[in-house]
Formats: C-alpha cells, sequence, structure tokens
C-alpha cells in the first residue's frame, strides 16, 4: 500500500514542475532586519564589533525566539573574530532561509515565519477540509478537484499524562468560496469549516518535527505569551507544515503557532 506519507509527496507535486525551487512571497519584520544587519557585517569587523552587532541584532528580536538566544549568548562570548564570524553566518543564513514552495498559499494567507523567530500574524477568512487522519482529506479533495495548497495544518492536544498527541489534520482550500461548508457527503469523517479572522503566535523552524519539537516550540510559545500579557491564547498549538515529508531534511519548513487574542482590559 502506499504510503501517507508518499501520497501527501504526489499530491504536493501536482504543481510542482511549474514551482519548482520558487519560494513565497519574502517576509518582513524585525526578523528580515536582523538578517540584513548581519549580512552588512565588513570582512574586517573585529571581534568587539561582531559582539555589539550580535547584540543590535538579538534586541530586534522577541527574547523568547531561538534566533534572539543565540544572538545573546555570542553577545557575551569571548571567542575570537572568526568564531563569531562563523557562528554569526549560520544565524544570518537561517534568519533568511527561503522555504520551497511545493504549492500555492491560499487567498490572503501570510508569508511564512523566518526560521528561529516569533511574530504574531493574522490570517483572513478561510476554508479548511478537517479529518483525524490523512486518507480522508486525500480522497476529499480528490472527488473534489480541490487543488492542494500550503501549509497543511495539524492540530494537538494533550493527553492525561500531559504529553501532546494529534488530534486533526486539515487541508485549506485555495479560496474561502471554494465548497460548501459542512460535512463530506461521500465520508462523514470529513468536514469543511469556515474560520473567521484569526490572529496568531508563530514561530518558524527548519527540519523536521515531531512531537518533542512541537513540545519545545509550545513552550517557547507560552514563555511569549508570559513576557506579552496583552494577549491569552485561545486553543491549543498547531503544527503548519509546508514541505512534503519527501522534501529534503535541509529544506524542510513548518511553523508552531498558538491562536491568541488581545487579553481583556484590567
Amino acid at each position: 500500500m502506499i504510503s501517507s506519507l508518499l501520497l501527501w509527496s504526489l499530491l504536493l507535486a501536482t504543481g510542482a514542475e511549474e514551482n519548482q525551487e520558487k519560494t513565497f512571497a519574502p517576509p518582513t519584520g524585525p526578523g528580515v532586519e536582523a538578517a540584513a544587519m548581519l549580512e552588512k557585517l565588513p570582512a574586517e569587523a573585529t571581534a568587539d564589533e561582531l559582539r555589539k552587532a550580535a547584540a543590535a541584532a538579538a534586541a530586534l528580536l522577541a527574547p523568547q525566539s531561538p534566533a534572539a538566544e543565540t544572538l545573546a549568548i555570542l553577545a557575551a562570548s569571548t571567542e575570537d573574530a572568526n568564531q563569531l564570524r562563523a557562528k554569526l553566518n549560520k544565524v544570518q543564513d537561517e534568519l533568511a532561509f527561503q522555504p520551497l514552495r511545493e504549492a500555492e498559499l491560499p487567498a490572503g494567507f501570510p508569508t511564512f515565519t523566518p526560521p528561529g523567530v516569533i511574530e504574531l500574524k493574522t490570517y483572513p477568512i478561510h476554508r479548511r477540509a478537517v479529518a483525524n487522519e490523512f486518507f480522508a482529506l486525500f480522497g476529499h479533495i480528490t472527488r473534489n478537484k480541490i487543488a492542494m495548497t500550503a501549509p497543511v495544518r495539524m492540530e494537538y492536544g494533550h493527553a492525561d499524562d500531559g504529553k501532546l498527541k494529534q488530534e486533526s489534520m486539515a487541508f485549506y482550500y485555495g479560496d474561502p468560496q471554494t465548497g460548501s461548508v459542512g460535512v463530506d457527503g461521500d465520508d462523514d469523517s470529513v468536514k469543511t469549516v469556515e474560520a473567521g479572522e484569526q490572529t496568531v503566535v508563530a514561530l518558524g523552524q527548519r527540519g523536521r518535527w515531531n512531537r518533542d519539537v512541537v513540545a519545545a516550540g509550545e513552550r517557547r510559545l507560552r514563555a511569549w505569551l508570559d513576557a506579552n500579557p496583552d494577549y491569552k491564547a485561545t486553543g491549543d498549538v498547531v503544527l503548519m507544515g509546508y514541505n512534503s515529508p519527501m522534501t529534503p531534511t535541509a529544506r524542510q519548513f513548518f511553523e508552531i503557532q498558538l491562536p491568541v487574542e488581545k487579553a481583556a482590559d484590567k
């Protein structure tokens, strides 16, 4: 039997030829500013200058983000200029990473969050098909001739022991007018829902995900919420996968998110 991972890859590959090696719209914001700052460092920069640049770049980012944490360590480092330069180059490469676009974003969706960065962003009104497993979703969009989009959404909850468990998977429709809301007439395990505008706090990451990676990302996002009491979480953690499982690990990209809203005034 063809595995669900292979089917996911084949599904995303439907439009891969025209999208090959293309990326999404570039992001804006502090992550991009930090990457540009590091890229502009002169080749002859001293260790002190590199440490100051690391501190300045870290100050642009949320302290809870992995990139800011790494930059803060480098800002306090006693390493020489060559060592610092090599490590700053790695941070810059992460911040400037461009995910492979294997499928289009749904209409009006914000672009990706740079790896190592935590930021707020808002999604527009949209529709998505939701089920508990891949094959049901695959059958739904195949029967209804719905084009595959990215990212793929996976929602998590917490088991009795406190560990994360995946509860559902969803494919986004390309626009909120596609299809119809409700249970799929051919498979009642699939339900199409329409969601209103939603704000999330997101952490961009490269590589492969697993439950431990998602749990670590959730801890960072909740630390961000602790430091930003103007916002509160309105749901459980969500993973947004931008690439098929067959994409090389070095090109894999995903986001860990928490839905949020403005906290009520005290």
